[in-house]
């Protein structure tokens, strides 16, 4: 099907057109970013990696984190680059894409909390037959039908306004590309749209929040059947569960349930639900969920307390070169098969991705969606992943002696100035939009250049065992040659 849309982009308003509210905006959001990527990979590490965290609710937490990571960044991206860099200008592929991701994960998680939901009575009202309702294959095929239910549902929405004709202006008066603020740009009637994006949006988000409230209560009456111990523990799952449903579709249901109409709330009530409840769900889920607190608390102690043999040295060494070999080849790769239609002068004193994609003759928006992806946002966890093991290790140095304490210290914060010096450039030149700026060859003189020369002298000066044992060979050199 071909769009008949006259319009080849749209302008995206944002949330204000204040420099300085869009600065502090900015950095309020990309921290909201990392923290939601942070919490929920760490989530899915912790389901993953934990023996005890086997039921299908955990299965069906990963799953909702990995969404949530997914669904902030279909919008999140977009939304900062509007607020830093003013680049307000997204093509009508791109506008398209952003609404069929969006509503893609959104759809998904929709039908996903339902099936949580079910798992949950089906855990507390049948818990004899939980196990063999709840077997692999069911939990597999309910996860199937969440995203079927999600992609339909994207589909219905993308075919309804993909062919519709835009004459008229092309401002978008949102952060994001949604169906009510581009149905108010279409130059026909659309009424019989309107209901069938209420029935498609509205209605199913509806339906699904009373069968949500209709089944907690259900579960809610059963309680009285349990023993003390059992209802504290299913009222806690249940009250993180239904926090998680609140917040997500109160806002949705406002939004969709009514005629195609945009109201300036609406742009509050979308952060909410694409920006703010991903990131709060790892926060309710861990928070208020004593069994998966306590098996992160368990996983730290047992990474603290094993000792690292050398097979699995070699092994971390292998996929440390695997995964910047992958990391190397997904840039290569995006930027190899683009056309360099234009100027040929590029403004560095190296190859790099963010010069060579201003080079490019055609729309960048989702190659640069992907290269913050896999530098930007990659080096953003890793270093609060870094800046959360080295918190957890200054913790535990009040068990250690103080000759031990002193050594720990010496050793981390070697360790840690080496992460700084070559992270934060990093993250400032990659976990941005595509744009250059003059201070950028600065930094990549710092980190690809500094940086390697000042290792050695880190690693050296502020480490007494390196430094007694260069001593050491030393002496040894100079006995040897005397003698």
């Amino acid at each position: 099907m071909q769009p008949r849309s006259n319009e080849t982009y749209f302008i995206l308003l944002g949330l204000t057109q204040d420099p300085k509210e869009q600065k502090v905006l900015f950095v309020m959001f990309l921290f909201f970013y990392i923290l939601t990527f942070g919490g929920n990979l760490l989530i899915v590490v912790t389901i993953t990696v934990s023996k005890t965290l086997n039921s299908p609710m955990y299965f069906f937490l990963a799953i909702l984190s990995i969404m949530d990571m997914a669904y902030s960044s279909s919008v999140t991206p977009r939304l900062l680059s509007v607020l830093f860099f003013g680049e307000n200008t997204i093509s009508f592929e791109s506008c398209m894409a952003q609404l069929f991701i969006e509503h893609i994960f959104g759809g998904s998680e929709v039908f996903l909390l339902l099936v949580m939901a079910y798992d949950r009575y089906v855990a507390i009202c049948r818990p004899l037959r939980y196990l063999v309702i709840m077997r692999q294959r069911v939990c597999v095929v309910l996860l199937v039908v969440s995203c079927v239910g999600g992609f339909l549902h994207s589909v219905i929405q993308l075919g309804t306004i993909y062919g519709l004709p835009f004459c008229g202006p092309n401002v978008i008066d949102h952060f994001t590309c949604d169906m009510y603020p581009l149905l108010e740009l279409v130059c026909t009637d659309t009424y019989v749209i309107d209901i069938l994006v209420v029935v498609n949006g509205g209605l199913i988000c509806t339906i699904v929040f009373l069968l949500l409230l209709i089944s907690y209560g259900v579960i809610l009456r059963s309680l009285r059947n349990l023993s003390q111990e059992g209802r504290r523990k299913a009222l806690q799952t249940c009250g993180s569960h239904i926090t998680v449903v609140v917040f997500f579709f109160v806002p949705c249901i406002f939004i969709y349930v009514r005629p195609a109409k945009t109201f300036s709330l609406d742009k509050s009530l979308t952060v909410f639900y694409t920006i703010v409840t991903p990131l709060l769900n790892p926060l309710i889920y861990s928070l208020r969920n004593s069994e998966m607190t306590n098996a992160m608390k368990k996983l730290w102690r047992k990474k603290s307390r094993s000792s690292i043999k050398p097979r699995v040295c070699v092994v971390l060494l292998v996929v440390s070169w695997v995964g910047g070999f992958l990391h190397s080849t997904i840039q290569v790769s995006t930027i190899y098969g683009l056309p360099f239609c234009g100027p040929n002068v590029i403004d560095h004193f190296t190859c790099d991705m963010y010069p060579l994609l201003e080079l490019v003759c055609t729309d960048t928006y989702v190659i640069g969606i992907l290269v913050v992806a896999n530098r930007g946002l990659m080096c953003s966890i890793v270093f609060l992943l870094l800046l959360i093991s080295y918190g957890v290790i200054l913790h535990s140095l009040k068990n250690i002696s103080q000759e031990g304490r002193q050594k720990a210290l010496q050793t981390c914060a070697s360790h840690i100035t080496v992460v700084v010096c070559f992270f934060v450039p990093c993250i400032f030149m990659y976990a941005r939009p595509v744009k250059t700026f003059p201070i950028d060859k600065s930094l990549s003189v710092f980190y690809a250049v500094i940086t390697p020369r000042l290792n050695p002298l880190i690693y050296s000066l502020r480490n007494s065992e390196i430094t007694s044992a260069m001593k050491k060979l030393w002496r040894t050199k100079s006995r040897s040659r005397m003698k």
